[in-house]
């Protein structure tokens, strides 16, 4: 028997620490595998990064030094107006080694110019790039345009301009020159993503690889038949384009695990195939099993060959004052439990009265709520704790996607354990206030303890729905209409429901009580979603549902007593009955071993018209009490017979006097005479034969 519960023990813990073990090395993989993508989109940055300060220092050169050139060819024209003309104008350009000079009049319109094309306007229209230099028209001093390729020529050019004022300072028209800053287009050039992500090694079987933010295409990839297709065509979902993502995406055919950056223009993926994170928790996993394989082993030899002395062992009775009782199971297996009082009073029942099984399940309880504390108070300490590139980090940031994932499932752990932690600090509280207050104190007390306890379940379920994925605001919007429905058809129904959650989460009662409620007694064999079933002493089985369920009684709030009155001829001695009842008891205990205490002799409880009536009690479970009453009863005509203590016959009356009263002489007659009769038969006067009587 032993053997049989720590095998099945064993067994369910070997499941739960493959399980954990699995879950647990899946997130050290991928938080491994998230440092490592992190240092390559990090590398990535710096590069981009150093690409950009490089670029932004030839710019600020060509800015300031081909201004300086402009300025100088404008202030030539404003005090020689006839330099604006071609072959002046190509002279000047050669001079000042720059592409070209283009001068305009007040309206925006080509005066001059030294390259080919002539006639040339000013654009109204935002959108071209002539554009811009109009804001000189109308006061500024000097415009530098950013350096791209030209609308008309196709060219990579830069664009410079200066305000050209008359004698009196207003603006007269535009200084123009254009320039092909070589240096520059090759930095550009070198910043291309293409160029940078070249040289990004991502491990064995990675990848890295680029998305346009605005078209969503592939701007980068090794494959180079990709570039340029659209995304989402290949599995790319709009919730996974976002900077610091890490998750797991389906790329065509395969699966990859990300980590993402965000740059001006681009989200740069590092990916490595998700069957390399996921081989490598393996080993892992299976090393932590063998290990506890091992260990349980060797407590399992230990624990049987402890307990082998004790299996034969008649089971040691329960203390009457502590906090467990023996209840009878629905498959007539006797279980230890906390009694019912023990519940509701929050009474500590002593170590050594525990079930092993119920040990094991403190210990449990032990170690599950220093866990729920130590991530309580890593959460509080994430900077100091975790590493910014963890996985762990990550999931307290909520960058992922909602949907049935690890980091959903992760996110909602942590969140119970938040929660349980709180809701666990405040309950002890109330707990202690309720000590120190009165009765209307410890009253309200109670009732927040309650209340918190559902609202934190409630609150809890809500967000880890929307962890994921779930919709809860639509999930509301629903219930409201689920609501109406119930309220028109349903309305029974979902109040059996109801009421069956909040008996088991009261703990009003449980399977193997044995209650009564209204006029059944019976033990509970069964608490459904809609209904209670319950089995009284002839294995009749009385369905309840939910919502009658009122005015229980749990006849295992504690052990009950059970007790026989019986009645002494008044001139019997009452000391001699009771100096035989006390040196009877102790055999009364041998002969019903189903008596956990006593019997006690709780005195005289009445005088009757022809008895001294006495009380005897004994200390059994509920379930044992209709049968103990019966095996006492036995027991105390036994002992009387045996010390020839008389029991006197029940007087025999009418049950209504007022009848009696009412009744005609001869009828009156008639009953004195059968009541005498009795009387005379208890004495043994007259054979019981005697057909007269």
């Amino acid at each position: 028997m032993v053997g049989r519960k720590i095998g099945t023990i064993s067994l369910v813990g070997l499941i739960c620490i493959l399980l954990i073990s699995f879950y647990m090395q899946t997130l050290f993989s991928l938080s491994r595998q998230s440092m490592s993508n992190t240092q390559r989109v990090e590398e990535v940055e710096k590069k981009i990064s150093q690409y950009t300060k490089e670029r932004d220092a030839v710019k600020e050169q060509y800015d300031e030094r081909y201004l300086n050139k402009c300025r100088i060819t404008a202030y030539m024209i404003e005090k020689k107006p006839e330099l604006a003309e071609h072959d002046t104008l190509a002279i000047l350009s050669g001079i000042l080694d720059i592409k070209s000079i283009h001068i305009f009049d007040e309206t925006g319109k080509q005066i001059a110019t030294d390259a080919i094309l002539g006639d040339f306007v000013l654009s109204e229209d935002p959108k071209d790039q002539s554009y811009e230099f109009r804001s000189l028209l109308k006061g500024s001093a000097y415009h530098i345009q950013e350096a791209r390729e030209d609308d008309t020529t196709g060219e990579y050019r830069q664009y410079i301009g200066v305000t050209l004022c008359d004698s009196q300072g207003k603006a007269a028209g535009i200084a123009e020159i254009s320039i092909l800053p070589e240096k520059l287009e090759e930095t550009v050039s070198n910043m291309q993503i293409d160029k940078i992500l070249q040289g990004v090694k991502v491990g064995k079987g990675g990848i890295i690889f680029a998305v346009g933010k605005e078209d969503g295409k592939f701007a980068y990839h090794p494959d180079s038949r990709l570039i340029g297709k659209d995304t989402a065509k290949y599995g790319l979902k709009k919730t996974q384009l976002s900077d610091g993502y890490a998750g797991f995406i389906a790329l065509g055919k395969n699966d990859y695990y990300v980590s993402s950056l965000e740059t001006k223009d681009y989200y740069v993926y590092a990916a490595v195939p998700a069957g390399m994170v996921q081989g490598k928790r393996l080993p892992i996993t299976v090393a932590s099993v063998l290990a506890s394989v091992v260990t349980l082993l060797f407590v399992f030899v230990l624990l049987t060959v402890s307990m082998q002395g004790t299996e034969g062992e008649e089971p040691k009775k329960a203390d009457a004052s502590g906090g467990m009782i023996d209840i009878e199971m629905p498959d007539k297996r006797v279980r230890r439990t906390s009694s019912a009082s023990s519940r509701w009073e929050n009474r500590i029942v002593k170590w050594s009265e525990k079930t092993p099984e119920q040990r094991m399940l403190v210990v449990l309880k032990i170690l599950l709520s220093v866990l729920a504390a130590l991530i309580f108070a890593a959460i509080l300490m994430r900077d100091q704790v975790f590493d910014s590139s963890s996985i762990f980090v990550y999931v307290l940031d909520g960058k992922w996607a909602r949907g049935l994932n690890i980091f959903a499932f992760t996110s909602s752990i942590m969140i119970v354990c938040v929660a349980s932690v709180v809701t666990m600090l405040v309950q002890k509280l109330l707990q202690i206030l309720s000590k120190v207050l009165g009765a209307k104190g410890e009253t309200v007390c109670r009732l927040l303890h309650n209340l918190l306890k559902y609202m934190s379940v409630i609150l809890v379920l809500y967000y880890c729905l929307a962890l994921f994925g779930i919709d809860t605001k639509t999930l509301l919007a629903s219930a409201g209409i689920l609501t109406l429905v119930v309220g028109l058809g349903a309305q029974r129904l979902v109040s059996d429901i109801l009421a069956g959650l909040f008996i088991i989460f009261e703990g009003e009662f449980q399977v193997g009580d044995i209650v009564t409620i209204g006029d059944f007694r019976g033990k509970v064999v069964e608490i459904g979603v809609r209904t209670t079933k319950i089995e009284d002493g002839s294995k009749n089985i009385k369905i309840i549902s939910n919502s009658d369920v009122c005015g229980v009684i749990n006849m295992t709030r504690e052990y009950s007593y059970a007790w026989v009155d019986v009645g002494i001829e008044y001139g019997e001695s009452l000391e001699r009955v009771e100096n035989v009842l006390e040196k009877e008891f102790p055999n009364i205990r041998t002969h019903l071993p189903n008596i956990i205490d006593g019997p006690f002799y709780k005195g005289v409880i009445s005088l009757g018209d022809n008895s001294v009536n006495i009380r005897v009690m004994v200390l059994c479970s509920e379930a044992d009490r209709i049968q103990m009453e019966r095996d006492l009863n036995r027991e105390m005509k036994l002992i009387f017979d045996k010390y020839d203590i008389n029991i006197p016959y029940p007087q025999i009356v009418l049950n209504q006097p007022i009848e009696f009263q009412k009744a005609t002489a001869e009828e009156q007659m008639q009953a004195q005479r059968f009541h005498d009769a009795q009387r005379v038969m208890a004495g043994g006067l007259i054979e019981d034969d005697d057909e007269e009587h």
